[in-house]
């Protein structure tokens, strides 16, 4: 059986780290990931008025309970 190298396994373990890091703190990171967290709360908002739409459209078009017409006149 092939024996770990921990010396190796350790630098490497420290090397990504401090890619991570290097990473996380890079300027056009930050700002990329703001900018997708702007969008993405945009695209939420426009979905939940889509959805609100769609509901108030239903019922909009459903028949009068009364004598069986269409709520709405085309």
């Amino acid at each position: 059986m092939a024996r770990l190298n921990t010396t190796l396994l350790v630098l490497q373990a420290t090397d990504i780290g401090f890619r991570v890091d290097q990473v996380q703190r890079d300027p056009a990171v930050r700002k990329a990931w703001a900018e997708a967290g702007k969008d993405t709360a945009r695209a939420v908002s426009s979905i939940r008025r889509a959805g609100w739409e769609t509901r108030a459209a239903w019922y909009r078009t459903q028949p009068d309970a009364a004598g069986g017409a269409w709520a709405t006149t085309a």
